[in-house]
């Protein structure tokens, strides 16, 4: 109680502190250099950095950490207009608590103190509501221990200002129990956040992800509606490489596609080999595919008008393609080794850590001119042996009303799909049948009946379904279309190779 006070006391002293300073608004400040801004965060020296387009002199800020607070943040995420950093943040007994910082007025807003330890705090960059007014974060509370009367994990929506818990999903809730899914282990990443009005229910698309591991190629796409509490698997938001057009709706995500080309991985990752791209209402189709290469981080870029991805083929480094509305796709003139870019209105932003001691870390900007070409600027340069990393990028506003993106010509055909003479001893139309497999997995429902149909949604091991269509063959594998005790349906492989044998994943149920 006494350390509650102390801080509430410290909050009050710096607020007053604060009010004497000069404020420069911080969405003003966003606009002093063009159409976009970038934050940087230094750990070692808690420094913060806002770059602008085009070399403008960046704005510098120190991050204070709170007191008795030692280690810098682990996890950000900053509000959409830039101004409020949230940070979650342990201090020296192991207390952890969420926090959100006024960059501009340089003081604490709001502070959130988890009431239990905790394995992990996640924040993403659509943690922030829409409007800026409310924080999600996720809490990691333990790994499965029955001993331990709290839920494993939890999605909490605290008030920006206050600190507040307004709303909190729990993994033990009934309506987390209810979608049948194995989500122990995870926790919450929010993807978007719109809050609760008058006139809107609020929804939080989140994806539980797997926590202390190496991940995994995909993620169960789960919405929590906030005016009832209710939580569905709906979307494509827990796809590798989600990315989407916030104007437009319009996403894209990268898949692996058996019957494609695949590249080769030298350590941990993913072998993704499409970019895919879906418009409001209607189905997934690729977009981009590079034969025997590895595909990564495909981003809406230039208002929205192009997407980029990157390719790699071993050694690297990698390279970055421009994919164009009409289906069109050509180099993109990026000579650092980077994996991620960030759309800006007329171009794209990228950043490199630099070589220690060799090259220092950089910003730079791309623009698109009339004519499709690139002219690329140097916007900001830190010193040689610094570590910076990007923390927020101003977000694409633009891109409603934009034609859709054209289908890829791919390299071959699908599998061509038809009906088998026999099936399984005991699945039939109409009967259950229940979901086998092996070490954890998931068996991935899609859209259509072959490997070249998007990724719907996964079910766990022991899941009942009903068997609604089918069998079709192609290649090694029969597909039948399913339907859950919720209502979603899809496509799924009644067997799979596994361990130098066959492994039945579609087992009838009765007779």
């Amino acid at each position: 109680m006494k350390l509650q006070l102390s801080r509430a006391a410290l909050a009050i002293l710096l607020s007053l502190v604060a009010a004497l300073l000069p404020f420069s608004g911080g969405a003003e400040r966003a606009r002093a250099g063009g159409g976009w801004s970038v934050w940087l965060y230094n750990g070692a020296t808690g420094v913060l950095a806002r770059v602008f387009p085009d070399g403008l002199a960046p704005e510098t800020y120190s991050f204070p950490l709170p007191l008795g607070v030692a280690d810098p943040p682990y996890a950000l995420a900053f509000s959409p207009n830039g101004d409020r950093m949230a940070a979650c943040l342990t201090d020296l007994s192991g207390v952890t608590s969420v926090r959100v910082y006024d960059i501009y007025y340089a003081l604490y807003r709001a502070m959130y103190e988890a009431p239990g330890p905790v394995e992990g705090c996640w924040l993403e960059p659509g943690s922030f509501s829409e409007d800026g007014s409310q924080l999600a974060v996720g809490l990691f509370n333990h790994y499965p221990d029955p001993a331990d009367p709290r839920p494993e994990w939890e999605l909490l929506v605290i008030h920006a200002e206050t600190g507040a818990a307004i709303y909190r999903l729990t993994a033990r809730d009934p309506q987390i129990a209810a979608l049948g899914l194995d989500i122990s282990g995870t926790i919450p990443a929010v993807v978007r956040f719109e809050p609760q009005t008058a006139t809107t229910p609020g929804e939080i698309a989140f994806k539980p992800i797997w926590y202390g591991t190496e991940g995994a190629p995909e993620y169960h796409s789960l919405v929590w509606r906030l005016a009832d509490g209710s939580v569905r698997v709906e979307g494509l938001h827990g796809k590798g490489g989600y990315d989407q057009l916030a104007a437009s709706g319009e996403v894209a995500y990268l898949d692996e596609f058996d019957w494609l080309p695949k590249g080769v991985l030298e350590g941990p990752g993913y072998l993704y080999n499409v970019v895919m791209y879906a418009a409001p209402g209607s189905e997934p189709f690729v977009v981009f595919q590079a034969g025997a290469a590895v595909l990564g981080s495909p981003t809406f870029i230039d208002g929205g008008r192009r997407l980029a991805a990157y390719r790699y083929i071993p050694p690297g480094p990698p390279d970055w393609t421009v994919i164009e509305r009409d289906g069109t796709y050509r180099a993109l003139p990026i000579a650092d080794e980077v994996y991620q870019l960030w759309g800006t209105p007329d171009g794209y932003v990228s950043f490199s850590d630099g070589e220690f001691g060799v090259s220092p870390p950089m910003v730079r900007y791309g623009r698109f001119l009339p004519d499709g070409t690139v002219e690329t600027h140097d916007a900001w340069s830190g010193a040689l042996g610094e570590v910076w990393r990007v923390v927020w990028v101003s977000p694409l506003t633009g891109g409603d009303g934009l034609p859709p993106f054209g289908p890829f010509a791919l390299l071959g055909a699908p599998p061509v799909m038809t009906p088998t003479a026999s099936a399984p001893f005991g699945l039939a139309i109409g009967g259950m049948a229940l979901i086998n497999t092996t070490e954890g997995d998931f068996l991935r429902v899609r859209s259509g009946p072959g490997t070249a149909y998007a990724v719907l949604f996964q079910l766990s091991n022991g899941s009942l379904v009903t068997v609604r269509e089918g069998p079709l063959s192609g290649g090694e594998y029969t597909w039948w279309r399913i339907e859950t005790g919720d209502g979603r349906s899809g496509w799924v492989v009644d067997g799979v190779p596994e361990a130098g044998g066959w492994l039945q994943t579609l087992v009838p149920v009765g007779g």
